[in-house]
């Protein structure tokens, strides 16, 4: 049997933003690839990345596989390009069996059977799920005789009606699932995080899960009762940069888990293996400012972590009880200095015009809120607290509270809901917020990009291999704000 795997690109791709498709190949989809791969015998395995390659060349590459089952992920900004890619091919074979998945997929049941000509939707983690649907199919050898209701985690049509079936369990053991398929890419083809200190590098994902409940986040694959977060083990983790590095050459890791100290024994268990293996890897992470002892910072450093995504948000106390971020200024600076002690370089994630609820009343950030948060992004790199920052526009992807917040408060422009791919070609500022005006907006914005660009000259981490997309990110920041000040 024939399966193949597509990371679907965009409808209208804009023509100076980027989705990260340079950065890494999508993990979601070789992870997939490998689960089947061990699961399922006698099948053949092809994985695309659509916003690497383009549409042109994923369709024809569609074809010329000619796969029995097509397997379709993606993100709420490619959603439309999913949709057409999959209308197409069925067009071009009726008897292709499409299944799509991913976190677009979760947050909007029913959604892909609306808009395409799909067979199933898959929910959450999907390795489990696609393995069983893969075999039953081989078994029946008719995709209509498949007794749908007794598989966890998936949705389909009967009788014209969207049936959804049981949550489908997390995946208990992480070590059970075989190391993303990368041989079905061309690893030489991803550049990487643009900040590092060597290359070529590689993303792994060390934990899955969030216990946490930000607001913003639209990752509903954990945003659900009794999500908890599992790990891989430390020999699990050190085998894969081991791997890495004999089979790709890979010389700089970043851990794309959601926090690194979400279970802070394992997470020093990992940089005490990584560190007795002695393979000259460096690595970055992403934590949180709290329940972050010292003696993982030390662990970390000694093993070669030297860069941390520290997820900040805002420099208003207010703002961070109100987004459900559970943290406090002094945990940012003291997290801050702890990371500089030993001289882990700290990239601060800031949002711009955040936006809550307080018993169903509406808030969110204004000008004064959104510059104060700039200053206070200003004044930690000053104190040398952070060595970057990054700040991005507040927008409320499906699937998170924030989304469900800007229905109810009607805060999403008309022409933006369901028109997907809008939200990075036609428009940055999909929110309308009461009494403020786009080009305040793009002002603070415009103000943010600015000090980024600034300390990214002034750090010096930044290679000349990543110039043309710090030149496309300039282009679409200019390219923004002019849409912007002409429509107010």
């Amino acid at each position: 049997m024939k399966v193949q795997f597509v990371f679907a690109v965009p409808h209208n791709m804009p023509k100076f933003a980027e989705m990260g498709e340079k950065v890494s190949p999508p993990l979601s989809i070789l992870y997939l690839a490998s689960y089947l791969r061990e699961k399922i015998s006698d099948i053949e395995l092809s994985a695309i990345n659509g916003p690497r390659k383009g549409y042109e060349y994923t369709i024809n590459k569609i074809k010329e596989f000619n796969p029995e089952v097509l397997c379709v992920s993606y993100y709420t900004v490619s959603a439309l390009g999913a949709y057409k890619l999959i209308n197409e091919m069925k067009e071009f074979n009726p008897n292709l069996i499409v299944l799509v998945g991913g976190h677009h997929v979760t947050a909007l049941p029913g959604e892909a059977f609306e808009k395409s000509k799909i067979d199933l939707e898959i929910y959450s983690e999907g390795e489990i799920t696609l393995a069983e649907i893969i075999q039953e199919y081989k078994d029946k050898k008719d995709f209509k005789k498949i007794d749908f209701s007794k598989i966890l985690g998936i949705g389909y049509l009967e009788d014209g009606q969207l049936k959804i079936t049981n949550q489908r369990p997390y995946i208990e053991d992480l070590n059970s699932i075989p190391f993303p398929a990368r041989d079905l890419i061309d690893m030489t083809e991803y550049d990487g995080w643009h900040i590092s200190k060597q290359n070529p590098q590689a993303r792994i994902i060390i934990s899955r899960g969030c216990p946490y409940r930000c607001t913003f986040c639209s990752n509903k694959v954990w945003n659900r009762p009794g999500a908890r977060v599992r790990v891989r083990s430390p020999k699990n983790v050190a085998d894969e940069f081991e791997m890495l590095k004999r089979d790709y050459g890979i010389k700089e890791i970043f851990d794309d888990g959601d926090e690194l100290n979400n279970n802070i024994q394992n997470s020093i268990e990992i940089c005490n293996e990584i560190k007795r293996r002695n393979m000259g890897i460096t690595w970055k992470c992403q934590l949180r400012c709290n329940n972050l002892p010292e003696e993982l910072v030390k662990a970390m450093a000694e093993s070669g972590c030297w860069y941390v995504h520290l997820g900040i948000e805002s420099g208003n106390q207010e703002t961070l009880n109100g987004i459900k971020k559970g943290i406090t200024l002094k945990q940012v600076e003291d997290a801050c200095t702890l990371l500089a002690k030993y001289n882990i370089k700290v990239l601060g994630l800031f949002m711009l015009f955040n936006v809550w609820e307080e018993n169903g009343i509406l808030k969110y950030e204004g000008v004064k809120e959104t510059s104060n948060t700039l200053k206070y992004a200003k004044k930690l790199l000053k104190e040398k607290k952070v060595t970057y920052i990054s700040s991005s526009h507040t927008n409320p992807f499906p699937g998170s509270e924030l989304y469900n917040i800007a229905i109810r408060h009607n805060l999403i422009k008309k022409n933006l809901i369901g028109n997907w791919d809008a939200w990075i070609r036609d428009d940055m500022y999909i929110m309308d917020l009461p009494g403020i005006k786009e080009k305040e907006m793009a002002r603070m914005r415009t103000k943010g990009n600015l000090i980024i660009a600034i300390q990214l000259l002034k750090a010096g981490d930044v290679h000349f291999k990543d110039f043309v997309f710090f030149v496309k990110k300039g282009l679409k920041l200019v390219s923004d704000n002019t849409k912007a000040l002409f429509k107010d």
